[in-house]
């Protein structure tokens, strides 16, 4: 239905959070309330720490609801600049989205199963830059750099309680670790291989 629901987890009720019912699939209603504005392909969510709540959509556009407010506003993507690094974090066209994480310092991690790379968005200036992935589909470069090492959809991501990234590494079968400190990457798990249906 193209929207995020909310539960109430002490007199669990479902309440509508964001997105319209019925509405048209698009991505619209910037600046107004979040339950009234319309959402594209929502595929993933992640919180700040002030427990504003980011809805990644496809394309690739990261929406912010206020918590306090309600309100809804872009704040990555929906541009359509093919360049990501080095522009403004609503320049780029991000292609398709599949996992957004925050860190510690409240900066915008996004991956991107599309381009097969990992963007950070820096909360301070709003820059981009490459965190991981070189760009090419495969599996290579554990034990060296992230920005240089290949993934195949790694498309989900979260933070470790020391602020390295994890990355699921879809069609490589494995969960791979981002050093927050050196930039290395490893596998830290193995889930099996490819089978012919495409799962691990």
């Amino acid at each position: 239905e193209d929207r995020v629901l909310r539960i109430d987890l002490k007199d669990l009720v479902i309440a509508p959070f964001a997105g319209k019912r019925r509405g048209e699939r698009c991505q619209k209603g910037d600046g107004g309330r979040a339950v009234d504005a319309c959402l594209k392909y929502p595929v993933s969510l992640a919180t700040d720490s002030s427990g504003n709540v980011l809805i990644a959509e496809m394309p690739g556009r990261v929406r912010k609801v206020d918590v306090a407010t309600g309100l809804i506003s872009t704040i990555a993507g929906s541009g359509q600049d093919k360049k990501a690094e080095g522009v403004a974090a609503l320049s780029p066209d991000f292609g398709d989205i599949d996992g957004i994480a925050v860190d510690a310092q409240g900066n915008l991690i996004v991956a991107s199963k599309e381009r097969e790379e990992i963007f950070k968005v820096d909360r301070i200036s709003g820059t981009i830059t490459r965190f991981a992935g070189n760009g090419q589909r495969g599996y290579s470069g554990d034990g060296g750099l992230a920005v240089r090492a290949s993934f195949n959809f790694g498309s989900t991501i979260s933070l470790d309680t020391g602020g390295n990234v994890l990355v699921g590494d879809y069609e490589n079968c494995r969960i791979r670790r981002i050093d927050r400190e050196t930039g290395i990457v490893t596998t830290i798990a193995i889930t099996g291989q490819l089978a012919a249906d495409g799962s691990c």
